[in-house]
């Protein structure tokens, strides 16, 4: 009977172990920002741009065209839930939640439109005391094909109409 007992209190100290050291596998992803810049143009063709995406599918956009004084112009909208799926599996390809930070090595290019990402993720297990992390990384020229596909999704979600309505709003009547 104390054999038994002592099995039952090793395999339920093992089990309380090895739950509590939790590694990376709880992380997801908390916020996508994407941030656009047209790059030196003239004022007029000037645009900047940062779409924010929330885990729970609300969304931002905050866009500014040309060297308006005023602000940007802010609109939120909800992500579908298609798109959630994407940006969820191009971010586990890219193995950001494991830490893996994109490289974004220089392609020699000068001046034209600038891309980054800002991946903040993070433990969903309140238990660990484990910090947010974020990972930035720009596309470039010589960027993989999971790191193009998810600078494309990104634009994809700023949908184009969603993009002609704020230009509409910066023409002056």
């Amino acid at each position: 009977m104390k054999k038994i007992l002592l099995l039952i209190a090793v395999f339920f100290l093992a089990s309380q172990i090895s739950f509590g050291q939790s590694t990376g596998s709880d992380n997801q992803w908390l916020v996508i920002k994407y941030d656009f810049y047209s790059g030196p143009v003239s004022p007029q063709y000037q645009k900047t741009y940062s779409v924010t995406v929330n885990n729970d599918r609300s969304a931002q956009v905050s866009y500014r065209q040309g060297m308006e004084k005023t602000g940007p112009q802010i609109e939120s909208f909800t992500v579908s839930k298609t798109n959630m799926k994407k940006l969820t599996s191009a971010i586990k390809k890219l193995g950001i939640l494991e830490g893996v930070n994109p490289s974004d090595s220089s392609d020699g290019k000068i001046g034209g439109p600038t891309k980054s990402i800002t991946v903040t993720y993070g433990s969903t297990n309140p238990n660990l005391d484990q910090p947010v992390r974020q990972t930035t990384f720009k596309e470039t020229g010589n960027s993989s094909k999971e790191v193009t596909k998810l600078f494309d999704l990104m634009e994809k979600i700023f949908t184009k109409t969603l993009r002609k309505k704020l230009e509409q709003k910066e023409t002056p009547k």
